[in-house]
């Protein structure tokens, strides 16, 4: 986690200064982020934020992240006399599927829709960015960086940040960043509309970072606990009465289609057992994941199973559904004791037997050896 400038101003003096004196200031920009890894000069991998493969389920719970699957190894592999050297490396993009994908809203009237953050070699070895201009290769990446000044100081700008050090109150360095961003050649690069309107900055000089955050945002919060709850809990059920393992196929997006249209078929269209949707009163938004910033929507056209495809367009309780269980079949539930109001141990052991036979099945190498 980024420190704030409460936490600069209890540094001792002569740390003050030589920070000041030696740090970059770079625009904190508020956009999606994902990383792609030169495999060969013919084959890049698309990964998420958190380095996890980005897959077709990414891409149905939310379709924006359809343009850069399609369009970055568009992009990267048109050239291979480029692409050959960065084979090794792991480029890291900011994303800007809209003007304004998060906080702040950007000017992007020049076409493009993403930008290099950060870059590594084959030995995670940072490589400096500015030698890398890729918009030669498209104009959908931007051509500059985001760094607004450098680690030099001209003699006037020393006295300012000496100036700054010995004030110590958040009032002066934020002036004195105001001051050398105005002044310095690169604030041309700058991405929002000018400083004040920007996320923030970063400060950094080495392994030292402090942020200045000037437009915050505020994450929504959703209390949908108990609709979410009833309807793991109605899943767990059917799980529990059915024999699934003709639905689960090598496919994971496959085997989840086949699950919901079967549990559709043989539970949500049961008006007895409807009765308690209809008694807890859960409507379709009660379903829905929270979202933050730019959100599309469902990707139906990733969806292989016509039927869940056309349920799915049609009924925003099964889109939401459906959804839910494409992001969390993956992933087994450790709920303690008195944790959950309707999920009950019964439950948590239907779920994790099937994420298992799920996870062996699609993994050909585990359900091989699960054989043995």
């Amino acid at each position: 986690m980024l420190r704030g400038l409460d936490d600069f101003i209890k540094k001792p003096l002569a740390y003050r200064k030589k920070f000041l004196l030696n740090c970059e200031i770079q625009e904190k920009i508020s956009a999606f982020y994902f990383h792609v890894k030169v495999l060969s000069k013919s084959a890049v991998i698309i990964y998420k934020s958190d380095y996890r493969e980005m897959k077709p389920e990414d891409v149905i719970l939310n379709r924006m992240w359809k343009q850069p699957l399609e369009e970055i190894p568009e992009i990267l592999l048109k050239n291979p006399e480029v692409t050959e050297q960065m084979v090794g490396w792991t480029l890291s993009f900011f994303y800007f599927p809209v003007a304004k994908p998060l906080v702040i809203e950007y000017d992007l009237s020049e076409g493009w829709s993403y930008m290099l953050a950060f870059a590594v070699d084959e030995h995670k070895k940072p490589i400096d960015t500015s030698i890398i201009d890729l918009s030669v290769l498209s104009p959908k990446i931007r051509n500059r960086g985001y760094l607004l000044k450098d680690h030099t100081r001209i003699q006037e700008e020393k006295k300012l940040a000496e100036q700054a050090a010995r004030e110590n109150t958040i009032d002066s360095i934020l002036s004195f960043i105001s001051k050398l961003v105005a002044e310095s050649p690169l604030h041309a690069n700058m991405v929002a509309k000018s400083l004040e309107e920007a996320e923030g900055v970063v400060l950094r000089n080495g392994s030292d970072i402090y942020q200045v955050v000037y437009n915050r945002a505020d994450i929504p919060t959703k209390d949908n606990r108990l609709s979410l709850e009833f309807f793991m809990h109605s899943f767990c059920s059917w799980l529990r009465e059915t024999d699934y393992t003709d639905l689960v196929k090598s496919s994971y997006v496959k085997s989840v289609c086949n699950l919901f249209y079967a549990f559709k078929r043989d539970w949500l269209s049961d008006e007895e057992k409807m009765r308690s949707f209809k008694y807890y009163n859960i409507q379709p938004e009660d379903l829905e994941a929270p979202t933050f910033g730019y959100y599309p929507g469902t990707c139906y056209d990733m969806i292989p199973h016509m039927l869940v495809r056309d349920m799915c367009m049609k009924d925003k309780m099964c889109d939401n559904m459906f959804k839910i269980l494409v992001n969390a079949l993956k992933k087994k539930k450790n709920m303690s004791r008195g944790e959950s109001m309707l999920i009950t141990d019964e439950d948590v052991e239907a779920w994790n037997t099937c994420v298992k036979f799920i996870k062996n099945y699609t993994n050909p190498m585990l359900y091989l050896n699960s054989r043995k």
